[in-house]
């Protein structure tokens, strides 16, 4: 094994060392610095805009708002739709039925409601983000 390396060895003693020029470390570190300057240049832009947070704040106040016109007494506007119930028929002829509830009809509308939201906001960061 130690025969494998002899010629490394002899091909590393014939070329020598080099060594660099005198301003060398400077000049790189001067390219460094100018290179992490031009990345560094990056505008601050808020997630979610002015425009963004009075659309929120409104968003607030209306079911602030709302919630002072409901009685209290465990009817709400939403109730009073007529809401259908599903049925599926199993290949085996017996029949599977559910009903869905107000509150989890209330979570699946309010769950697409925001995740609509998210969508704009996050498509109009990536406008901004990556436009040229």
């Amino acid at each position: 094994m130690k025969n494998d390396f002899e010629d490394i060895k002899r091909i590393v003693n014939e070329a020598g060392l080099e060594s660099p020029s005198s301003g060398f470390l400077q000049s790189v570190m001067n390219k460094v610095e100018e290179h992490s300057m031009a990345t560094s240049r990056v505008k601050y832009s808020p997630l979610i805009t002015k425009r963004g947070w009075l659309l929120l704040g409104a968003i607030v106040l209306g079911i602030v708002v709302s919630l002072l016109f409901f009685d209290g007494s465990g009817d709400s506007w939403l109730s009073a739709i007529a809401w259908p119930e599903f049925s599926l028929d199993a290949t085996l002829g017996s029949k599977l039925s559910f009903q869905l509830y107000n509150t989890t009809i209330y979570g699946l509308v309010f769950l697409g409601a925001l995740f609509a939201i998210q969508v704009i906001f996050l498509n109009q960061k990536i406008k901004n983000d990556f436009s040229v």
